[in-house]
Parts: structure tokens; C-alpha cells; sequence
């Protein structure tokens, strides 16, 4: 009786990866697989509801996170956004909205 041959690199190198826990190649698919099988059509249904609802959550929240700059800056110097190029600034600050009395 013969044990693994050493020289074989094919043999050990899925045993390798196995064992440091590298994900296989169907891992995906298998786990889809069973999730067709688990869930009723309707069940499916809500699944990809939530998912595009958490989808748009993500991007909501990352278009919060990227504000967080813009706001501070118009906050410390209210005037920066009066010197924008755009016609819309230069409009907003001659109406008046960024005058702050502090008394």
C-alpha cells in the first residue's frame, strides 16, 4: 500500500488550499443552489426586494458619509459657496438665505 505521492503537486496543492481555507470555486453557486430549494417563489420575491432595499440604503448612507465635508466647509465659511462658478450659488447667495446676524 502506497501513500500520496509526493511529487504529485496537483494533489497537494488542493489538499493545501483546503486546509487553509480558501473558498471553492462553486462555493457561490452551491449556496444559491440551496437557497432555491429552501425558498418558496414568494419568499424569493421578498428576498430580492430587501436586497435592492438595502442596495439603495448603502447608497444613501454613502452619499451621507461624502457630505459630511462639503457641509462643515459651508458651515465654517458661508461665503465659499457664494464664490463658486456655478449660476446657481452666486443666485442663492444674492437673495440673501446665507445672512447671519448674531445678536
Amino acid at each position: 500500500m502506497r501513500g500520496p505521492d509526493p511529487g504529485n503537486a496537483v494533489g497537494g496543492n488542493e489538499e493545501k488550499k483546503r486546509a487553509a481555507g480558501a473558498p471553492e470555486k462553486n462555493c457561490m453557486r452551491k449556496m444559491l443552489k440551496k437557497i432555491n430549494l429552501l425558498l418558496d417563489r414568494r419568499q424569493k420575491i421578498r428576498m430580492v426586494g430587501l436586497v435592492l432595499i438595502m442596495l439603495i440604503g448603502a447608497i444613501l448612507e454613502t452619499m451621507g458619509i461624502a457630505m459630511i465635508v462639503p457641509v462643515m466647509k459651508a458651515v465654517v465659511d458661508p461665503e465659499a459657496i457664494c464664490v463658486s462658478d456655478g449660476r446657481h450659488y452666486r443666485d442663492f447667495c444674492a437673495e440673501g438665505y446665507l445672512s447671519v446676524s448674531l445678536q
